[in-house]
């Protein structure tokens, strides 16, 4: 079992990345890797293609789902590292990130339109990359209590 948690937090990082580094906008730094590779450069445009037609699926699956992604893999990975610990310990670690995601996410709710506090965009709230950062921790503390009392 232990792999399995290993090898999944692994995919869900790569698909995670892939969906980021093949849909997102060219602007992000990382993406200059890639920018003298051809190949990369022609499936980012059938992707851009793929995703002018899918409307809002798309849009959730480029803008959210790697954020729910990343946090499943983390909380994988939190449990395979404290799996000889308590069910309060494992679910207290796995809570980190998908807890930090979220109240970033819920600051850009709260922070005016504009504001740029030391040159930094903040970005933009939404519910669902909120919805993806809770979700898996949900599921997680759920799976965790049955468990426990099963």
């Amino acid at each position: 079992m232990r792999n399995k948690k290993l090898w999944g937090a692994g995919s869900l990082l790569t698909v995670g990345g892939l969906i980021y580094i093949i849909f997102r906008s060219q602007t992000l730094l990382y993406q200059l890797v890639g920018e003298g590779w051809p190949w990369l450069n022609n499936l980012r445009t059938a992707a851009t293609e793929l995703l002018q037609r899918s409307g809002a699926v798309g849009e959730f699956v480029v803008f959210s789902l790697p954020d729910g992604l990343w946090a499943t893999a983390y909380i994988l990975l939190m449990d395979h590292v404290h799996r000889k610990a308590t069910a309060r310990v494992r679910i207290a670690w796995a809570a980190v990130i998908p807890l930090i995601g979220a109240a970033a996410e819920l600051l850009q709710a709260l922070c005016p339109a504009g504001y740029r506090p030391w040159g930094i965009n903040l970005g933009t709230f939404d519910v669902l990359d909120l919805v993806c950062y809770l979700a898996p921790l949900a599921i997680y503390i759920i799976i965790q209590k049955f468990h426990t009392t099963a």
